[in-house]
């Protein structure tokens, strides 16, 4: 069943987000496009959002083996997230630091064309949060329970599969994997050679260990 105090933590820090977004916006009178609905069966068989959806859950699977490998405890996980410790991170994933940058430049490609669209898709993760830039306070609230979680002992297969996980835990897999995009260390214009920052990848790791806490069923 759906983890409701993993789920009212995100709710709650993206309607935070989102007042702060307001707040700064209140002085602009900019009318919205509006939105046309599409049904979640035409976005989930769009070959772009399958494309999306396994790239990302691929980068869970190499930042899950990256900590099995390293001997890594979610405990010790936790603490380099919330200290923000680059060396550790750096510890942690320079084995699969390029494979993980690729995946993420390769779903950047893939959710443009996504939301290029289907435009709803980009209001869904609109008010994705930056894991990786947020304060220490944010990161203690956030992840104090992440160490609780069964993500190292559950096969990828089962999140594949639609009886275990609710078709919000692959959306929310791309809001949190929206900031890491653009968190590339490097430069060029094709991609080759581009790395995404420890910071980015271990943000992104924690915050699939919510996302999976929230939407998947125990198994």
């Amino acid at each position: 069943m759906v983890n409701y105090t993993k789920l009212f933590r995100i709710m709650t820090f993206l309607l935070v987000m989102s007042l702060v977004i307001t707040s700064c916006e209140k002085n602009e009178e900019v009318q919205s496009p509006q939105i046309q609905e599409v049904s979640d069966e035409v976005i989930e068989n769009d070959a772009d959002f399958i494309a999306l959806r396994d790239l990302l859950l691929n980068n869970v699977d190499l930042i899950k083996n990256s900590m099995i490998e390293e001997g890594v405890t979610l405990t010790e996980f936790k603490n380099v997230v919330i200290e923000d410790d680059q060396a550790k991170m750096q510890e942690f994933f320079e084995a699969n630091q390029k494979e993980i940058s690729q995946n993420f430049i390769l779903a950047k490609t893939h959710y443009e064309s996504l939301v290029a669209k289907y435009p709803i898709v980009a209001q869904e993760v609109n008010n994705a949060v930056d894991y990786s830039n947020m304060s220490k306070q944010d990161r203690i609230s956030m992840f104090d329970g992440i160490d609780k979680s069964n993500f190292l002992s559950t096969s990828s297969a089962a999140k594949n599969d639609r009886r275990q996980c609710s078709w919000r835990y692959y959306t929310c897999l791309i809001s949190i994997g929206a900031p890491a995009f653009a968190c590339v260390v490097g430069a060029g214009s094709t991609g080759v050679g581009l790395v995404i920052s420890y910071s980015c990848i271990i943000g992104f790791g924690a915050g699939a260990i919510l996302c999976a806490d929230s939407f998947c069923w125990p198994f």
